[in-house]
């Protein structure tokens, strides 16, 4: 991460429900913080605070980059969706980001659904991503592969010199709802993918659903072309760094490097990595336009236009000789400091 402080960090307990919840605002510069609520068993507080501090950095980063009027912001529930989950719970929750007063809006992430947003928007109004019987736009992870496959082509332009994924052998890991979607749109593309997922039920439905896809016990120890990083944060370390066989990195995971000095590995090694915020923008983008109230088909020319914006980002690396993340930060931060 950069230097630049969060604004807002806000713990909240309810006992009536056994809601353990931490809502990040990092910047409201842009706009009202906006970025998804995550469910997930942490193993204590420290990791929890760790990751909503990291994920809503993100998230002013990627709004900037993307080009929407918002802010960066997340949170994270602590506990176990399968035990802990109840809508009375979820209605606490909608109460807490009530308190904020608008600063934090709030969407789906790992382990919400758009179904679980129509229970915490009937207690806030500052809830987007909701099922569209609820008047949201419904699920965003199909925009969200859309955006990860325009950033891959981007990539395969620069390293390859072609806008197709036809023929590259591209290793998916990670196959839930983004993950799934982006194998559908390579498939219909022609790459050859490879898989992995600890979860055999997702496995099994992708192989189902697209019987030339290959299994692997572990995508990053396949030979690829591209790697894409769709599961949880941190799975690019300096260990794996050093032992990716692939040229290109891009993926829907949030935080992929498990520390910044990771891409200068890559680098060294000859292997581009599309940032993690600029790839993953488009289901931002799709809540975005909810707030905005643009069209569903405004917002798919905006989330294409991901490949143009990771174009100039390749772009801008090479005239400074400065990684792509770098880059990235900088047309975010410069876009920032101009408000």
């Amino acid at each position: 991460m950069t230097d630049r402080p969060h604004e807002q960090v806000v713990f909240h307990e309810d006992a009536a429900t056994g809601l353990r919840a931490i809502i990040a605002v990092h910047s409201t510069a842009l706009g009202p913080a906006l970025g998804g609520t995550r469910f997930y068993p942490y193993v204590d507080d420290a990791t929890a605070l760790e990751d909503v501090l990291r994920l809503s950095w993100g998230m002013t980063y990627k709004a900037a980059v993307a080009g929407v009027n918002l802010g960066g912001g997340k949170a994270v529930i602590l506990g176990d969706p399968a035990l802990d989950q109840s809508d009375e719970l979820l209605a606490a929750y909608g109460r807490f980001v009530d308190s904020l007063g608008g600063r934090y809006v709030t969407a789906v992430d790992v382990c919400t659904h758009a179904g679980d947003l129509d229970v915490i928007g009937m207690h806030t109004a500052h809830a987007v991503g909701r099922t569209t019987a609820a008047g949201g736009s419904g699920d965003s992870s199909p925009v969200t592969a859309l955006g990860v496959f325009q950033a891959m082509r981007a990539g395969v332009r620069t390293v390859w010199g072609r806008d197709t994924l036809a023929g590259h052998r591209v290793g998916v890991e990670g196959l839930g709802k983004v993950g799934y979607r982006l194998v559908e749109l390579l498939a219909r593309d022609g790459a050859d993918i490879v898989v992995s997922d600890v979860n055999p039920v997702a496995l099994a439905r992708v192989t189902s659903d697209f019987p030339s896809v290959k299994v692997a016990d572990g995508v990053l120890t396949s030979s690829l072309d591209i790697y894409a990083p769709c599961a949880l944060s941190g799975t690019l370390t300096a260990a794996t760094g050093g032992m990716i066989d692939a040229q290109l990195v891009c993926g829907a995971a949030n935080n992929q490097l498990a520390d910044p000095t990771v891409e200068e590995i890559l680098r060294g090694r000859g292997i581009i990595w599309v940032p993690d915020y600029v790839a993953n923008a488009g289901g931002l983008i799709q809540v975005a336009g909810e707030v905005d109230g643009s069209d569903a088909a405004t917002v798919r020319g905006r989330v294409e236009g991901i490949f143009d914006r990771t174009v100039e980002i390749f772009a801008l690396s090479r005239a400074l000789d400065i990684t792509p993340g770098a880059a990235a930060n900088r047309i975010a931060e410069q876009r920032i400091d101009s408000v």
